[in-house]
């Protein structure tokens, strides 16, 4: 890849966009998730909102749509509606899904979040993984920061990679992203022979 002209500073700043919008988003809180019963296409409204949290260059394709839904309900990993109705055990398996599909196979999803969870369950689930994202997003800032410590006129720490420039960072991301989706698939198949027969919520 050809370099940018002040390639360091633009990384610099990419970094602050993407920290500003991870640390300052949150997932709601499972007394906000309304549970008055939605149609179909308000339930994709109400999730697009939830994810709206990338800068607008770096957005992508939507999270969720009706297709995507309702082979979630048929896979089993989100409850059936309720007379075309969904409500808050819907939508917060919706949520869990919409950001862990991005590393696991909606099979694995199920292992660990089957759509029958009772709803106190469910909450409990819901509120660690909430608790997970952000200390997950405020980890994933302080690596990726002292991963670039070269290109902000640092010195690279021991044990962190060389980077260099705007093709180190793509690499790398890309390589430490690939082991931690193959590290979370392996651990989820592992622990559904430990657990066989129950899943890894029960």
């Amino acid at each position: 890849m050809e370099r940018l002209p002040n390639e360091s500073t633009y990384i610099d700043e990419k970094m602050k966009v993407w920290e500003r919008y991870l640390l300052e988003y949150d997932l709601p809180a499972w007394e906000d998730i309304p549970d008055i019963g939605l149609y179909m296409d308000q339930v994709i409204s109400l999730l697009d909102g939830y994810f709206d949290y990338l800068a607008p260059d770096i957005k992508g394709t939507p999270l969720a749509t009706k297709a995507m839904i309702n082979n979630y309900v048929q896979a089993g990993v989100v409850p059936p509606s309720v007379k075309k109705r969904y409500y808050r055990v819907h939508l917060a398996h919706l949520i869990i899904i919409c950001l862990l599909k991005q590393s696991l196979s909606i099979a694995e999803i199920a292992q660990a979040l089957p759509a029958d969870l009772s709803e106190d369950r469910l909450r409990s689930v819901y509120e660690r993984f909430c608790s997970l994202r952000r200390s997950s997003a405020k980890y994933f800032c302080a690596e990726v920061k002292k991963s670039v410590a070269a290109l902000r006129g640092e010195e690279r720490l021991d044990g962190y990679p060389e980077i260099n420039d705007m093709d180190d960072v793509i690499l790398a991301t890309a390589i430490v992203g690939g082991y931690g989706v193959l590290l979370a698939q392996k651990l989820t198949a592992e622990a559904c022979e430990l657990y066989s027969g129950s899943t890894l919520n029960e």
